[in-house]
């Protein structure tokens, strides 16, 4: 089997972005995730920080959800929408981060605060013009409640963000064990982040509600896309679909 170029890689992402041009509507301004203008901000150690890897983790997501989206055979419109959800879930991360991080600072990084940034951020998309169902649909990813998605493009949303680790797919064990990024200040306020949902999730944090998750849904996916390897590595198996995709690209 060939190797995959990086022009080949290049391409195939560049052409996918393209195609999908209007999902990014919320990363430009908005989001501050792709202007060039807002794009950096200056972090507690006084360097710049740039928050392109926000917009590359969210196009990384919208692959991998046409990816599943075609392998479990949802229809062209939803398959649309469910990429356009994954491009747009994490679009004002930028703000979030920034909003979070004073929060901890502070000692209220709580339940409250969290759904207060949550729900800013739907706001923001709002009043762009997209639609509530699109909306609804780009927050799969953080559970409503102990059962967690119900729809299947919900699963799809909450699985592709569940295996990326920036913009790297792995075993969804990985993602949640690991406590997501560089630095002992990310880590730190992840997990408050993460220990902020106990009150919603009956004592659980949300971590520990993910994982749980991802075995039921990570075993539903698979059987709809006739995977029969361990469910733990279908990130794994999505991988090869998406070499698959870019080799035989053009």
């Amino acid at each position: 089997m060939s190797e995959i170029s990086r022009d080949q890689l290049t391409k195939y992402s560049s052409d996918f972005a393209v195609g999908n041009h209007s999902a990014f509507k919320p990363h430009h301004k908005e989001g501050g995730t792709l202007s060039k203008k807002e794009v950096e901000t200056t972090g507690s150690s006084g360097k710049k920080e740039s928050w392109r890897n926000v917009s590359e983790h969210c196009l990384v997501a919208g692959i991998f959800a046409d990816i599943i989206a075609e392998e479990v055979g949802l229809s062209g419109d939803e398959r649309k929408r469910v990429v356009q959800a994954a491009i747009m879930h994490d679009s004002n991360k930028k703000y979030e981060v920034l909003e979070m991080k004073e929060a901890a600072k502070a000692g209220r990084l709580d339940l409250g605060e969290v759904e207060r940034i949550h729900d800013k951020q739907d706001e923001i998309l709002r009043k762009i013009g997209i639609d509530e169902e699109l909306i609804q649909l780009s927050g799969a990813n953080v559970p409503m409640d102990l059962e967690g998605p119900k729809s299947l493009s919900e699963k799809i949303i909450w699985y592709v963000d569940a295996m990326l680790l920036d913009t790297t797919p792995v075993p969804i064990i990985d993602r949640f064990t690991n406590t997501s990024g560089s630095g002992d200040e990310r880590k730190i306020r992840n997990s408050v982040f993460s220990d902020a949902f106990k009150e919603k999730y009956s004592g659980k944090s949300l971590n520990e509600v993910q994982l749980e998750l991802s075995e039921k849904i990570g075993l539903e996916l698979a059987n709809k896309m006739g995977y029969e390897g361990e469910v733990e590595k279908l990130p794994l198996h999505l991988v090869e679909k998406f070499e698959d995709r870019v080799r035989n690209y053009g």
